[in-house]
């Protein structure tokens, strides 16, 4: 086994006694979209260990997850063997936890903690799936000898549908369901555990603070408190990432909502700021059993609607995309369009400097056949002249002939 920051020698641990030799898990449950990353990342910088394989940051979390990619995919695994999904607001089948298939992935859970955290004293999980696996996940912690220190974050609900609906185009109401899910399970899994509600909007108001009120809650020393870990907590909390943001009151206070969505929100949020208070968890097991009651009247059809709902952004997407492609085309027409006046353009300019060319070819050559009359003519009239140069030496030549034989016939 790896040695991890935390573990202590044997000698050490001999010294001290059974609860300070207890492996200590801060368990981060959180609905999705719930601020989960940001808590669980200011945990890591104050000391606790975070898993050997992050999952990396992507568009929708650009600031990262800081969570384990290995036990995401496990806890994948494990919904799906009881036919149930991340996204899934129904109540997570309890006769599971007895069957056959539970001992199989105990086991593993165990295999993969033992590869994402090694022998690490304090460390820190989070994965937003455990809210509706928590009652596994704490016998799995159990056998690693594992203390879970429970860090429930709370987001406004309007807040956490929304970013929903952004990434994954879920309709607000779907959001309300698995938010409802979410929090009421892990609520219920972890009550009588050592745990603590943290408001978002707290955390990232004054996250010092609300550390203090964890490590007194808890009894826990965190170990990386000094100015380098605060500056680096100061530089990764920022509310530029934040992109939806509600008052309680458009919850509490809003009529159009689900009773069970305000009052669970209205007791949540006030435990987080003042504290749990055990008289509220009467109320909280009524919501939770009527949910749970009314589910399967009309989970089919809001699954259905869901789907519906599901299909037809898929269809509003296709569309969207043959508009694009349609838009595209037009374009590409509209640009072949321009491409054809600009070719006959140079082609009917090519045609007038043609016919220009002809033109002046057409003088020129009229020109030439002038100048060839002309030099015919001129040849005939040399012929002409010639023959009379001729025909004048012939009569130079009889007069001189008649000079001499004029001037013997005088001697």
């Amino acid at each position: 086994m790896k040695k991890m920051p935390g573990d202590v020698s044997p000698e050490d641990a001999g010294a001290r006694d059974a609860g300070e030799a207890e492996r200590t898990c801060v368990l981060v449950l959180g609905m999705h979209r719930s601020g989960t990353s940001a808590m669980t990342r200011v945990f890591s910088l104050l000391g606790c260990d975070l898993p050997a394989n992050l999952m990396g940051a992507n568009e929708t979390n650009k600031a990262g997850h800081w969570e384990s990619t290995a036990i995401c995919r496990f806890n994948d695994r494990v919904l799906e063997s009881a036919g149930s999904c991340w996204h899934d607001w129904q109540a997570f089948h309890p006769g599971w936890l007895r069957s056959p298939k539970a001992r199989t992935f105990r086991e593993e859970a165990l295999g993969v903690l033992e590869q994402e955290f090694g022998g690490s004293r304090l460390f820190v999980l989070k994965d937003p799936r455990i809210c509706r696996l928590a009652p596994f996940w704490l016998d799995v912690l159990a056998a690693a000898g594992a203390r879970p220190l429970v860090v429930l974050p709370l987001r406004n609900p309007l807040e956490v549908a929304a970013s929903l609906q952004k990434r994954n185009g879920f309709e607000p109401a779907f959001g309300h369901l698995l938010w409802l899910r979410h929090v009421l399970a892990a609520e219920a899994a972890t009550r009588g555990l050592a745990r603590i509600f943290l408001g978002y909007d707290s955390m990232l108001r004054s996250w010092a603070r609300v550390v203090e009120r964890a490590e007194e809650r808890f009894g826990l020393s965190l170990p990386r408190k000094s100015s380098a870990a605060t500056a680096e907590i100061e530089a990764f909390l920022t509310d530029k990432l934040r992109h939806h943001r509600e008052a309680s009151e458009s919850v509490v206070e809003n009529p159009a909502l689900s009773r069970w969505l305000r009052d669970s929100y209205r007791i949540l949020s006030r435990w987080a700021e003042e504290g749990e208070d055990a008289a509220d968890h009467a109320a909280l097991d009524a919501i939770l059993a009527e949910f749970d009651a009314a589910a399967p009247a009309f989970a089919q059809l809001a699954d259905a609607g869901h789907a519906a709902i599901g299909r037809a952004r898929r269809l509003e997407g296709e569309l969207e995309q043959s508009r694009a492609r349609l838009a595209e085309k037009e374009g590409q027409f509209t640009q072949l369009q321009a491409d054809l006046v600009a070719a006959n353009a140079r082609a009917q300019e090519a045609a007038a400097a043609r016919d220009a060319r002809g033109e002046e070819l057409a003088r020129l050559q009229s020109a030439l056949d002038e100048a060839q009359k002309k030099a015919a003519a001129g040849e005939g009239r040399i012929a002409t002249l010639e023959a009379e140069l001729a025909a004048a030496r012939d009569a130079a030549a009889r007069a001189e002939e008649a000079l001499e034989a004029v001037e013997k016939a005088g001697e």
